[in-house]
């Protein structure tokens, strides 16, 4: 044990935010067993409306960088395979991806809007630190949504493309995919 007053701060700073995440309302009661990190994701997974019954998000928005490939080249091309991502949650949230999730492209670099939709044909995580998604291409949105935009949507405020902005795989409640894609 440490003696002098750093070593008592840092004791009561410790044992305050400790208690501090216990009593958070927005977290919910810690469950017997699990860690802070353990229980943080519990709750994270139970958010309403980004997750289906199994507890995977169904909308996910993508970033690219369009001088590497843009929405244009997905159209060219209709199915390409989604890879080379290597942020761990990016690759966390491409392997929980299920055929059939709609998906929102988004444009990197000097567009930095979101311009278009496709969705996830097949995932294969054989290699579970560099899963394959194959996706097809969907539509061009009307009139594309700027990062401007979107900061500006307090549906986004808590949004990891918000918060992280170097996230390239980024889970989308049904109401942020509908204020991008209108759907």
């Amino acid at each position: 044990m440490t003696t002098g007053p750093a070593g008592v701060i840092l004791s009561k700073a410790k044992d305050l935010s400790e208690d501090c995440f216990q009593r958070d309302s927005s977290v919910g009661p810690r469950e017997p067993g699990l860690t802070q990190n353990d229980n943080q994701r519990h709750f994270f997974n139970k958010l309403p409306n980004s997750r289906d019954e199994d507890g995977m998000a169904l909308d996910y928005l993508l970033k690219t960088e369009p001088s590497e490939y843009s929405f244009a080249d997905l159209e060219r091309d209709a199915v390409t395979l989604w890879d080379g991502v290597s942020n761990p949650t990016a690759v966390k949230h491409l392997r929980e991806m299920k055929p059939g999730a709609r998906l929102v492209i988004y444009e990197t670099g000097t567009r930095k809007s979101a311009a278009g939709t496709a969705s996830v044909v097949s995932v294969d995580i054989s290699d579970p630190k560099n899963p394959a998604v194959k996706i097809k291409v969907g539509k061009a949105l009307a009139k594309p949504i700027s990062l401007a935009q979107i900061k500006a949507n307090p549906l986004f405020a808590d949004s990891p493309l918000v918060r992280q902005g170097r996230l390239s795989v980024v889970p989308l409640t049904k109401a942020q995919h509908k204020a991008l894609t209108g759907k």
